[in-house]
């Protein structure tokens, strides 16, 4: 791991401990939030600059990450046919 990835991870683990599992193993809401961040920061190379120059500012990063890349999603499943706001729903 590069220098720049350890800092990211440190930061995720203060920010957002409820993210690792109680064995401190990374879960699927880790893993997403750090590879959608890293994908940013990729299409962003400026950006990524600034934060290796100044890992100070990795928390605020790390807020906007959860914000802008959300690693948990939610999935909702239709148990019966129903009508909602007009359009039909299949269950």
């Amino acid at each position: 791991m590069h220098d720049f990835d350890v800092h990211l991870l440190n930061a995720i683990g203060r920010r957002a401990p409820g993210l690792l599992s109680q064995h401190g193993v990374p879960g699927k809401a880790t893993r997403n939030l750090v590879a959608g961040g890293m994908c940013v920061l990729m299409e962003n190379p400026e950006e990524q600059a600034r934060l290796t120059v100044d890992p100070s500012l990795l928390p605020t990063a790390v807020e906007e990450m959860l914000r802008y890349v959300s690693p948990v999603t939610f999935l909702r499943t239709a148990t019966k046919d129903t009508e909602l706001r007009g359009v039909r729903v299949h269950s």
